[in-house]
């Protein structure tokens, strides 16, 4: 029988050129084998929010804590979670809107559930995971720029699903949409190939410059 695979998490966050410990727009939860909560798998979000207003970091904790909830105690499925989950992160961006228009608050989101060695992806306004394997790199979407409704608008946003797998040197890179105006989307595809998770944070930090960019 195969070991079960261990997963190794980083996050980067650049800001004026200079990188920081946590980027607060990313979560992952990893629920301990003994809890019920396992059975549905291991979850990785990333949030990117535009708007005029500052209090970023407030929408993030209040939509990723949504978008958690969701994921764990509603849906039948878990693609009918992850869909939930969207509709949560966006009913708390909405009420943001609407409590402060002028702010005009727009999200992208990307959420990654995990068991064992099963990928479902699901992404929503812009957003982007690259997936490496022994010789190939997956890309969702397949074509950049290829973004549904936003969310935090009047339009429900559309959430799409795909399925993938991992196997042992596997990398999942959840990267702010920014990312391709900074950099050619081969120089994030060996991002995700790198070796380590320390090798692509550090190579990730090369690229970014002096953009305010983000990854899980």
């Amino acid at each position: 029988m195969p070991e079960p695979l261990r997963t190794t998490i980083g996050q980067f966050s650049s800001s004026g050129g200079r990188w920081q410990a946590r980027a607060g727009n990313v979560r992952a939860v990893e629920p301990a084998p003994e809890l019920p909560s396992a059975q549905r798998g291991s979850l990785y979000i990333l949030v990117e929010v535009s708007g005029a207003e500052g209090g970023h970091a407030a929408l993030y904790r209040q939509m990723l804590n949504a978008a958690q909830t969701a994921f764990y105690e509603m849906g039948e499925t878990v693609e009918g979670a992850l869909r939930q989950a969207v509709r949560s992160a966006h009913a708390v961006l909405r009420r943001a809107n609407e409590g402060l228009p002028e702010a005009q608050w727009r999200a992208g989101m990307s959420l990654v559930v995990r068991y064992g060695s099963q990928l479902v992806i699901a992404q929503a306004g812009p957003s982007l995971v690259l997936v490496s394997h022994e010789r190939t790199i997956d890309q969702f979407p397949a074509q950049l720029g290829a973004f549904g409704p936003a969310l935090g608008g009047e339009d429900r946003p559309d959430v799409n699903i795909y399925d993938s797998t991992v196997e042992p040197g596997s990398m999942v890179l959840m990267a702010q949409s920014d990312w391709p105006n900074q950099v050619a989307p081969e120089a994030l595809a060996v991002a995700a190939a790198a070796s380590s998770v320390s090798l692509a944070t550090q190579y990730l930090g090369q690229l970014a410059g002096n953009a305010d960019l983000t990854a899980l």
